[in-house]
């Protein structure tokens, strides 16, 4: 498995082999910054664990079981998991193409919300105006009352 660096420590300009990965986060992370986070927000697993599987420690993840929502080795696959529907392969392309996506789906998602936020903010304008508006009616609508009172007596 290729060393990798840790995200947190990424955003300060430094570098810091990660030691584990926090599935919650999706980032990984090192030592320090895993401590420094709080327990109840994370779920952590060593690198050295990360890419192995757990009924067969001796053999590397290489599958995920989408039914049962399990990363699995070879010989789970084969024989655990034959009959499952879904049975994704993990491979670096695999991997790109869903990042891929989800980045698609990101900036597709910060486009709507910059949408909404902008009819948001027009639809306050708006509503501002007719408060104003509505404010100014009636006022008048009383001093018409008024008048026409002020005339019948």
């Amino acid at each position: 498995m290729e060393s990798k660096l840790c995200d947190s420590c990424g955003f300060d300009d430094t570098e810091e082999k990660a030691t584990g990965f926090c599935v919650d986060c999706v980032d990984y992370l090192c030592s320090t910054c895993n401590e420094d986070m709080p327990s109840d927000e994370r779920t952590f697993a060593s690198m050295k664990t990360m890419a192995k599987c757990k009924i067969h420690p001796d053999r590397t993840v290489e599958y995920k079981c989408s039914t049962h929502d399990e990363l699995i080795c070879v010989s789970c696959f084969t024989k655990a998991h034959r009959h499952c529907q879904t049975i994704d392969e993990l491979t670096v392309e695999s991997t790109e193409k869903q990042l891929e996506s989800v980045a698609q789906r990101t900036k597709r998602l910060q486009k709507e919300i910059q949408e909404c936020a902008a009819a948001r903010l027009k639809m306050t304008t708006m509503l501002d105006g007719n408060l104003v508006k509505l404010v100014k009616d009636c006022d008048q609508y009383v001093e018409d009352m008024k008048e026409r009172i002020d005339t019948l007596n």
